[in-house]
């Protein structure tokens, strides 16, 4: 098999890949987010200067939390504060411009 053959065949299975993966909703989106108890997540979506922003990150982090709470409620926003494990540090996710998710082993586009 030559080199070509092999690039072919790992293209077509990466769209065969992207082709099936199954279509959720904003709000089935962020009931999956809510509901992984910890557990890492990759997320896609495009931030406010319009670049598109790829995070892996996880919820129910104890870490830099002082007890005092947001003087706001994100989830009023269509956003939802995660811990970004790229950067260490706490970041927001907006729902509202989300396209992809990945959490439990599966692959979602976000309608």
């Amino acid at each position: 098999m030559r080199i070509w053959d092999i690039i072919i065949i790992f293209v077509y299975v990466k769209l065969l890949k992207i082709m099936i993966m199954e279509t959720i909703t904003r709000q089935q989106a962020v009931e999956l987010v809510n509901s992984s108890k910890g557990r890492f997540f990759t997320i896609t979506f495009v931030k406010k200067d319009n670049t598109e922003r790829r995070m892996t990150a996880r919820t129910g982090v104890k870490k830099g939390v002082n007890g005092q709470g947001m003087k706001y409620n994100p989830s009023d926003y269509g956003m939802k504060s995660v811990y970004d494990m790229g950067k260490l540090e706490w970041r927001m996710i907006n729902f509202k411009t989300a396209t992809r998710l990945k959490i439990n082993k599966k692959d979602y586009v976000i309608e």
